[in-house]
């Protein structure tokens, strides 16, 4: 009976201390592999981002170096063109990467909406709701509009019943 508690317990605890390998960490939470990309430019993008910033953190990494007399100058000036050059390469990716991504979203965007066509419906469509929310009634105390499910008035508290007065337009 004790080996099975032992065995179970080993398992649990192999379980947690292996889980963090199963899973990656992006945009400071933790998400599963298993769960698609919400873009595939997208996420060129943050990779891209990412090297882009190893690189950066790769170049104060060999001026220090330098500095500190690791380094040797031949080995500083070649160690720092290469990665001054990927840097440059990285960059340029990024630039055409997002500039696909923006062609994207556009394309995406004129597609599904018509252009500014579909913007304006989705105005109209707001301005609908928000007038339907507010009635032609007004508080019989202070004169303020309300609601037309409102049993108090929201602006002096007192109770509305049935006796709120119909605006004057």
């Amino acid at each position: 009976m004790e080996k099975v508690l032992i065995f179970v317990l080993v398992l649990c605890i192999g379980f947690f201390v292996l889980l963090p390998l199963f899973r990656r960490y992006e945009d400071d939470n933790w998400v599963e592999d298993s769960k698609p990309s919400l873009n595939p430019l997208e996420r060129k993008l943050r990779e891209l981002h990412l090297e882009k910033e190893n690189l950066y953190s790769a170049l104060k990494e060999i001026e220090l170096d330098y500095e500190l007399g690791k380094l040797s100058k031949e080995d500083y000036d070649t160690l720092l063109n290469e990665y001054k050059i990927r840097a440059a390469r990285v960059l340029k990716e990024i630039e055409e990467t997002a500039q696909g991504w923006e062609k994207d979203k556009e394309r995406n965007r004129v597609n599904e909406g018509g252009g500014q066509g579909g913007v304006d419906e989705i105005e109209e469509e707001i301005l609908r709701v928000r007038r339907s929310r507010f009635s032609d009634l007004k508080c019989p105390d202070c004169g303020k509009q309300v609601r037309t499910g409102d049993v108090f008035c929201p602006f002096c508290g007192n109770r509305l019943g049935g006796y709120a007065k119909e605006a004057s337009s």
